[in-house]
């Protein structure tokens, strides 16, 4: 009965901890997923992209290797600032994803960190070159469905191109703090 108690203890505690965070195969914190933040104005009760600006990410996650790509777009798509298949990519370690970003206003590349914490993703931006670029400094995103942020054909071309890149994650440079 002792034994039997001990398992039952051991199971409750172990559904416990892994329903706080979601962990991948390196025992990094898994990133993978859909995620969207909408950036409005006060008086806008709910997200409305005629008049909220609107940051996307769709990432994969293969061990601690990530790999996705991005999209924001201001009030009525008036300015657009999209990745490719990926336009992001990077490397998990512990709690922290470390990401290069090529923005399609930009020339160089933009960094930021994610960390997840549940069903949100914690954005920031860790340089701050000057550009054009619409990719915001921080942000707090929620996961969503697939496809409805970025159409269910790109997320497909995406994943393909993701698991099949032998991508080590985040180039060193400077600006990271790796080179």
């Amino acid at each position: 009965m002792k034994l039997a108690t001990a398992l039952l203890m051991l199971l409750i505690a172990t559904g416990v901890c892994s329903s706080k965070k979601s962990f991948g195969q390196s025992g990094a914190v898994d990133v993978s997923g859909s995620w969207q933040a909408w950036f409005c104005p006060q008086r806008a009760a709910l997200p409305d992209p005629e008049k909220c600006s609107s940051f996307a990410l769709e990432l994969f996650q293969y061990g601690d290797r990530i790999c996705g790509s991005h999209s924001f777009a201001t009030p009525r798509g008036a300015r657009l600032d999209e990745g490719g298949a990926p336009s992001i990519r990077g490397k998990a370690n512990g709690d922290t994803g470390t990401l290069s970003i090529d923005s399609s206003r930009f020339e160089g590349q933009l960094h930021a960190e994610v960390k997840r914490n549940g069903s949100q993703l914690h954005w920031r931006r860790t340089n701050d070159p000057p550009g054009g670029y619409l990719i915001p400094e921080s942000a707090t995103l929620s996961r969503v469905k697939q496809g409805a942020a970025l159409s269910l054909d790109f997320v497909e071309q995406l994943r393909r191109t993701c698991s099949s890149q032998p991508n080590s994650g985040v180039q060193p440079t400077p600006e990271n703090g790796r080179g």
